[in-house]
């Protein structure tokens, strides 16, 4: 089947959308579909893509518009690509589709807007952006390109693809005449099958084997809640670790995170990290005894699951779209999102080595039971089937 995505930089510091399409296009390459990549950045294109079984990326100009929307010039070029994926019964691959990814962008709403011309089946995947936190955002500027821009993309689409039951619950009052559909993130199991163990993290980053350590791994953002964790770490409960602070943000954001650390005098027992990707990165959760994130708003959230595959338990909030999820798995704590509070759930699981590693081998099992990639990615293909079947020609 022929399947173009659409994402617009191949950037894996934007976050977790970013690293959500990469595996999925992966995924469906790897299982046999032809799938082609539309970007304006491919600067972490992952090693093996644009080789044969593997997704291939088509650079096209950013844009640069006082919108932020393509040109006249650019659309005619993109829509000898859509028309690529249109396909028909008789061309290799048959019909196929377009993926969208992400919302409140002029750019999804114009080739939205161009596959309904051309007769194209879409669908987009909203990324949690539909939440009801999401949505309390900049609410005002939202809701009126909802109403003149993204509704229509919404309901001109094929399906609406949500990764959990909860996010459709609160996207469904956006819907409209949409149709929301809840398929799993795609999650690659297999580099945690054989991963480096924690040696490699700890001689990155030059960490003490005989001390707890507590991971924060995600984009430094307020939404985040990396100034909870900080005003946790202060707590007595969890006075007897350090925290390791992967990942980037604003400069802002980090200085303010660096203020804070300084303020409450707990810089000698804070390593900041920066973005940790690779080999390291799964070490980095091996060499973790607790992972915690006091996010506000979180959809998928792959890091958790990441944690729990790398056996390390999760203290994370009520905030987000896989807490059935996260703890059905055995390996998660959700906290109240306070200091006081997440001093306490991580405090007791460092406290108690036993239950740490009774709830990583109940997380770990979870991950590799429930979120085997091979029947998400084929529920993922008999979606988009079903979208090109029931769509009409033009």
């Amino acid at each position: 089947m022929r399947i173009l995505h659409y994402v617009q930089r191949l950037l894996l510091e934007k976050g977790g959308t970013v690293r959500a399409a990469i595996d999925l296009t992966t995924a469906l390459a790897r299982a046999g579909h032809d799938v082609r990549v539309l970007t304006y950045n491919t600067t972490d294109t992952p090693d093996g893509w644009n080789t044969p079984g593997y997704p291939q990326t088509i650079t096209i100009t950013e844009p640069r518009g006082p919108t932020g929307g393509f040109s006249g010039p650019q659309l005619l070029e993109i829509a000898d690509h859509l028309r690529w994926a249109k396909g028909d019964q008789d061309t290799p691959g048959g019909r196929g589709v377009v993926h969208l990814h992400s919302m409140w962008q002029p750019t999804n709403a114009q080739l939205a807007r161009a596959c309904r011309q051309l007769h194209i089946p879409y669908v987009i995947s909203v990324h949690g952006m539909l939440d009801d936190w999401s949505m309390a955002q900049k609410r005002l500027k939202k809701r009126l390109y909802w109403r003149f821009a993204e509704r229509n993309v919404l309901e001109g689409a094929s399906f609406v693809h949500c990764t959990a039951q909860a996010e459709l619950d609160q996207a469904s009052k956006w819907l409209g005449k949409g149709r929301g559909l809840v398929l799993p993130l795609v999650f690659d199991t297999a580099p945690f099958i054989d991963a480096p163990g924690p040696e490699l993290a700890r001689d990155a980053f030059d960490l003490d084997p005989q001390r707890n350590h507590v991971l924060f791994l995600s984009r430094i953002h307020p939404k985040k809640g990396l100034d909870v964790l900080v005003r946790a770490l202060a707590q007595p409960a969890m006075n007897d670790c350090t925290l390791l602070i992967g990942g980037t943000g604003d400069p802002a954001d980090e200085r303010a995170i660096d203020d804070l650390v300084a303020q409450l005098g707990v810089a000698d027992r804070v390593k900041r990290l920066g973005l940790v990707t690779g080999d390291t990165k799964l070490s980095l959760y091996r060499a973790a005894d607790v992972f915690a994130l006091p996010t506000q708003q979180e959809n998928f959230g792959m890091v958790f699951f990441e944690a729990l595959a790398s056996a390390a338990p999760v203290v994370t909030t009520d905030q987000i779209d896989t807490t059935q999820e996260l703890v059905a798995s055995g390996g998660a704590l959700i906290a109240d999102r306070t200091p006081e509070a997440f001093a306490r759930a991580v405090g007791s699981l460092l406290a108690d080595p036993a239950r740490r590693e009774e709830m990583g081998r109940s997380g770990r099992a979870w991950v590799l039971e429930h979120l085997d990639p091979a029947r998400i990615v084929a529920a993922y293909a008999e979606a988009y089937a079903s979208a090109a079947d029931t769509h009409p020609a033009g």
